[in-house]
């Protein structure tokens, strides 16, 4: 099985070569994927992947009723939507 790069990853505001796109980076700077500026709500979605896949694993290990795996998706969540 392979690995995805570690997370967490964030959005940049567009500042690759073209302006017009958002850059999702690693927090070290490594660029994962360059997004069209019209699809920012994919890069959000791009950058909350680590989350998301972490949140997924927790309910499938049958980890949902406790309240750090909630909140665990809740921030996820958020995170793809662009919400705190």
């Amino acid at each position: 099985m392979s690995t995805h790069t570690p997370g967490p990853w964030k959005v940049g505001a567009p500042q690759s070569v073209d302006p017009e796109w958002f850059l999702v980076m690693t927090s070290g700077g490594a660029i994962v994927a360059n997004v069209n500026g019209a699809d920012e709500a994919n890069a959000r979605l791009i950058a909350a992947a680590p989350e998301l896949l972490e949140a997924l694993k927790c309910i499938r290990d049958g980890m949902a009723d406790d309240q750090a795996y909630r909140e665990c998706a809740r921030k996820a969540i958020a995170k793809a939507e662009g919400r705190k």
